[in-house]
C-alpha cells in the first residue's frame, strides 16, 4: 500500500462571489460589519462552494516532494492529482467495499 502525504493550498472566494456570500453574510447576521464581513470572507478558502485550489502539494511514501500548480486552473490541478491517484493505485479486490491500496495522509 502506498502512502500519499498531501497538503493542499486554497484561495478564498473570487470577487465576483462576494454579492453572493453578502447576501448569505446578512442572513446569519443583525448588523453589518465590515470587519467581520472580510473575516468571513477570508475563511471562504475552507468552503466547498467557494474556496479556490491553489495547488496541492503531495509526496508518495519516501519519495521527494513535489506540487500541482496550474496558474489557477483548478480543473487542471485536480485532474494531475486523480491521474497521480489513478498511477499509485490498485485494483479493488471488492467493487462492493473498494480498497485501492493508497492511504491519504494529510497535513495541518
Amino acid at each position: 500500500m502506498h502512502k500519499l502525504f498531501l497538503d493542499i493550498e486554497t484561495l478564498p472566494a473570487i470577487e465576483s462571489d462576494h454579492e453572493t456570500l453578502r447576501h448569505l453574510f446578512d442572513k446569519k447576521n443583525r448588523e453589518f460589519d465590515q470587519e467581520k464581513f472580510d473575516e468571513f470572507l477570508q475563511r471562504t478558502n475552507f468552503d466547498g462552494a467557494f474556496g479556490r485550489i491553489l495547488c496541492i502539494g503531495y509526496a508518495v511514501d519516501d519519495e521527494t516532494p513535489n506540487a500541482f500548480c496550474n496558474d489557477g486552473d483548478e480543473r487542471k490541478t485536480l485532474q494531475e492529482f486523480w491521474n497521480l491517484v489513478d498511477a499509485i493505485s490498485i485494483a479493488p479486490r471488492n467493487m462492493q467495499y473498494p480498497d485501492y491500496g493508497v492511504q491519504f495522509v494529510g497535513t495541518m
